[in-house]
């Protein structure tokens, strides 16, 4: 007999009915989740790296403009509407 094979053909059947789990097809996606947003934060951060050291901060505030922050009124009793 085939040892090696057998242990092959039952590792593929392990598999097989290991991703019909919904606990562990649950547990892949959130892996590659993480790996995209990984991912995407490892360039945006290489990304600002090369900025922040080729540019004087002049051309850093012109590539990166500050947003001003929404401007709140404050609740105050008086004003509410009967």
């Amino acid at each position: 007999m085939h040892p090696v094979h057998e242990l092959k053909q039952l590792r593929e059947q392990m598999v097989e009915q290991l991703t019909q789990i919904p606990e562990y097809q649950a547990l892949k996606a959130m892996e590659r989740f993480i790996a995209e947003m990984t991912n995407i934060y490892e360039t945006a951060s290489v990304h600002d790296e090369a900025i922040s050291q080729k540019a004087p901060i002049e051309m850093r505030q012109k590539v990166e403009p500050v947003s001003p922050a929404p401007r709140v009124t404050p609740y105050i009793p008086a004003h509410r509407v009967a």
